[in-house]
């Protein structure tokens, strides 16, 4: 029935016939301002995700200090116990 060939995406300009038509569709620069989100609120996500990285530096930070305090010399060393 159908093909077996896996389906390929095809490139953006494949959509039209010819480059004229591709013009049309687009988008004017007015349109674009109006739709855009405004400045303060991608200022605020940026402020979002900087919060972000900042708390996932800090835990990692503390992990790491935290690991290595463990496993300096000053901690006795472990000694494995096995049953047998």
């Amino acid at each position: 029935m159908g093909g077996a060939r896996t389906q390929v995406n095809k490139a953006h300009k494949s959509r039209f016939a010819s480059k004229a038509s591709r013009q049309i569709h687009r988008t004017s620069r007015t349109d674009k301002s109006r739709i855009a989100k405004p400045d303060s609120h991608r200022s605020a996500v940026k402020g979002a995700r900087a919060a972000r990285i900042q708390r996932s530096k800090t835990k990692r930070a503390a992990l790491l200090k935290d690991k290595r305090a463990s496993t300096g010399s000053a901690s006795p060393p472990r000694v494995v116990v096995s049953n047998l």
